[in-house]
């Protein structure tokens, strides 16, 4: 069996904005994917909301996914891939971050997860970078305008390109999940169909990589 870890956001956790509550395991993307894989493959899932790349997020602690990507890892350990989605808390007002600066934080991701005596790993996993779903303009008549804006937007348009290229240099598996779902009403979070359109694209690329 094959054992993968998905370390992401509120998008990972399975946020329902309609409900300020969190999908079943049976609808977020993580719960859909492990049923598409099974029984081959086991679906170790690591979302937190308001999860960052690697930046402190004011008010909210333990939102620096760098500083508990480790213990993640030795965790879960033996892994054989790591799907990682993360970037759109990093386009929040508060924090400034440049889509570079986000893969530069993910470029310690994949020099770390590929040194895996630094984290006591048995064996080094691929790695498939995630460019998350894209943040809707509408988001400027929402209560999420609170956290994002126009610059928030533009940015999140320009992951997918840092991120491919990131991927590339280092050899990893890429997918664009804006290709495949967009966020739900309140501009930022998967709804259901998003959740499922995710996990058919990620089964096809998890299937291709192991």
């Amino acid at each position: 069996m094959k054992h993968i870890l998905c370390y992401g956001d509120s998008n990972t956790w399975g946020y329902n904005s309609e409900t300020d509550a969190r999908f079943p395991f049976c609808e977020r993307w993580t719960g859909r994917l492990a049923a598409e894989l099974a029984p081959d493959c086991r679906i170790i899932e690591e979302g937190l909301c308001g999860r960052t790349t690697a930046y402190e997020l004011p008010l909210e602690p333990g939102r620096n996914g760098f500083a508990y990507y480790p213990t993640a890892l030795s965790s879960a350990d033996p892994l054989d891939l790591v799907v990682l989605m993360l970037g759109t808390n990093d386009r929040r007002k508060q924090l400034i971050v440049s889509p570079e600066e986000s893969a530069l934080a993910l470029e310690r991701y994949i020099q770390f997860t590929r040194t895996p005596v630094h984290w006591s790993g048995r064996q080094t996993p691929r790695l498939l970078l995630v460019s998350p779903p894209e943040i809707d303009p509408a988001i400027a008549e929402n209560e999420f305008a609170f956290y994002y804006d126009e610059n928030s937007v533009a940015h999140s348009r320009r992951l997918k390109t840092v991120y491919r290229r990131l991927a590339e240099q280092y050899g990893c598996a890429f997918l664009d999940a804006a290709a495949h779902c967009g966020p739900g009403a309140d501009c930022v979070h998967l709804d259901a169909a998003g959740h499922r359109a995710l996990a058919q694209a990620l089964a096809i690329q998890v299937r291709q990589i192991i």
